[in-house]
């Protein structure tokens, strides 16, 4: 079994590389830039986008647990 990943022109792949020397790939968004700080977890199943934009996340990496986020998605016409 394979499974294929479709990524919009718009998207940026980006590598998440830990202390430790592991690593993944994923699709980041926003600035392009190399960014470092504190993971922490938002296992939330509604909130997200507020989390996003919440100050309090200043210098932490942010990552979202819930696993529908991002299963559904905008036309690229409308954003």
């Amino acid at each position: 079994m394979s499974s294929k990943l479709t990524v919009e022109k718009s998207s940026k792949e980006a590598v998440l590389v830990l202390e430790d020397g592991f690593w993944v790939k994923g699709i980041g968004f926003g600035a392009l830039k190399k960014a470092s700080g504190e993971i922490v977890f938002n296992t939330g199943m509604v909130g997200y986008p507020e989390s996003i934009t919440d100050p309090s996340y200043n210098g932490q990496i942010l990552l979202q647990t819930y696993p529908l986020i991002g299963s559904a998605r905008a036309l690229s016409k409308y954003v």
